[in-house]
C-alpha cells in the first residue's frame, strides 16, 4: 500500500496493543515458536479463538451489513481493527484489517496469528445460523502497512 501514508499508518498500527501486553505477548509469542510448529501454533489460535467467539457474541443481527457492524462494534471495542463482509456469489468474503498482531505477537506472528480471527468469526458465523455445511477459512495475508487478512465462509464443497 504505497499511499504516501506508510508511516502513518505503521504508527497507528503499533498503538492497537497496549504497552501492558507487550513483553508478555512478545514472550508467549517466542515460547510457542520453540515449542510448537506453525501448524500446531495455528491449531492452538484457531481452538482459542473460538473460545473467545463464544465468550463474546455480537448482537444479533438480521441482515449481513447488521452482522459486519456488530462485529465492528467488537473490534471498536478491543482496538483490533474493523471488518468489512462481501458476498461474492458462491461464498461470503471476510477481510479483516488492521488486527494488532504484529505490534502484540511480532514479524513471525502474523503469519499464524490469523488463525485466532479465523476461530472467532467461525463461532460466529454459527451464532449468525451458518449450517453445519459451511465452513471459514483464511485464504490469504496481504502483509504491508496494514495486515489484511482474507477468509471465506462457503460450503464446505468449495474447499476440496
Amino acid at each position: 500500500m504505497s499511499n504516501g501514508f506508510g508511516s502513518q499508518l505503521a504508527y497507528f498500527a503499533e498503538q492497537q496493543c497496549g504497552r501492558q501486553w507487550r513483553a508478555f505477548l512478545s514472550a508467549l509469542a517466542e515460547e510457542l515458536a520453540e515449542q510448537m510448529s506453525d501448524e500446531e501454533i495455528q491449531s492452538f489460535m484457531y481452538v482459542l479463538g473460538r473460545r473467545m467467539g463464544a465468550a463474546v457474541t455480537p448482537v444479533e443481527a438480521e441482515t449481513l451489513e447488521d452482522m459486519e457492524h456488530a462485529a465492528n462494534a467488537i473490534w471498536s471495542d478491543w482496538n483490533w481493527g474493523l471488518v468489512r463482509f462481501k458476498d461474492v456469489q458462491t461464498s461470503l468474503e471476510v477481510v479483516h484489517d488492521c488486527a494488532p498482531f504484529r505490534a502484540a505477537f511480532g514479524e513471525h506472528g502474523v503469519t499464524w496469528a490469523g488463525a485466532l480471527l479465523e476461530g472467532i468469526y467461525s463461532r460466529w458465523f454459527e451464532t449468525f445460523g451458518a449450517g453445519d455445511d459451511l465452513v471459514l477459512r483464511q485464504i490469504e495475508i496481504d502483509e504491508g502497512d496494514v495486515d489484511s487478512y482474507r477468509f471465506r465462509l462457503a460450503h464446505r464443497s468449495l474447499f476440496g
